[in-house]
């Protein structure tokens, strides 16, 4: 399997998922409407993908969130199979992206202490 081709496949599957999520297709009230999909690895055969979310909105818990995305995923799977061309839909598992949202926690930490600085 070619690197190009795998990335390909990524990006596609990036590209339905958000709009999926987007549209709200998967009618979860548990899955925050911020949630968006950071990145997606594939395995080298396509049969497995990690699928990586963030919520923007730090103030919502994401476990629950993500719980739901595990547990609608076969749905997801199978509108996938309907919209791409691929030999097997991967196997999809969503995770917590937890780089993204330390990042966004510690954005927000420094604009409250631009806010309390004197000067």
């Amino acid at each position: 399997m070619s690197d190009i081709r795998k990335k390909r496949v990524e990006s596609l599957l990036q590209q339905e998922l958000s709009q999926m999520l987007l549209k709200r297709e998967v009618k979860d009230p548990r899955i925050s409407e911020s949630v968006c999909i950071s990145r997606i690895e594939t395995s080298r055969d396509l049969r497995y993908a990690k699928v990586y979310v963030v919520n923007y909105d730090i103030k919502v818990n994401m476990t629950d969130s993500v719980e739901a995305l595990n547990h609608a995923a076969g749905f997801m799977q199978s509108l996938l199979g309907k919209r791409i061309t691929i030999r097997h839909v991967p196997r999809l598992t969503f995770i917590l992206d937890a780089g993204l949202e330390a990042g966004f926690r510690m954005t927000q930490k420094l604009k409250d202490l631009e806010i309390h600085d004197p000067e």
